[in-house]
């Protein structure tokens, strides 16, 4: 039991827990996750949405698409430090639906969304 309790707070103290939500994102939009984080980040997530969304990384400015995910589909893989996660939506007139698990040091991970270049 102590060593459960020991674990617990040195999870929370470090903030290097598990983040989980739901993320609508708006036609032609990207979701960005990360980018700054000092230790590798664990991202699986679902498309629990209508349309598709492109999951990419990001480093250095440079996009690699991953995979696109079909609605239902699963999705995951383990960011490197000081890599971004985008989660594109590739639909120009629905809003995407993702559902998101993060693992690792996700206490100062940064997030938001990004508007589509003109």
């Amino acid at each position: 039991m102590n060593r459960l309790a020991f674990a617990l707070a040195t999870c929370l103290a470090f903030s290097a827990c598990a983040i989980q939500s739901q993320t609508q994102i708006p036609a032609g939009q990207t979701f960005m996750v990360g980018g700054e984080q000092r230790t590798p980040v664990r991202v699986e997530g679902r498309n629990i949405g209508r349309v598709a969304v492109d999951i990419l990384a990001q480093k250095d400015g440079a996009e690699t698409l991953l995979r696109r995910a079909e609605p239902g589909a699963l999705f995951s893989r383990t960011f490197a430090v000081g890599e971004r996660v985008l989660v594109r939506n590739a639909s120009s007139s629905e809003r995407a639906l993702v559902s998101l698990n993060l693992a690792g040091d996700v206490g100062n991970l940064s997030m938001r969304y990004d508007k589509p270049q003109p």
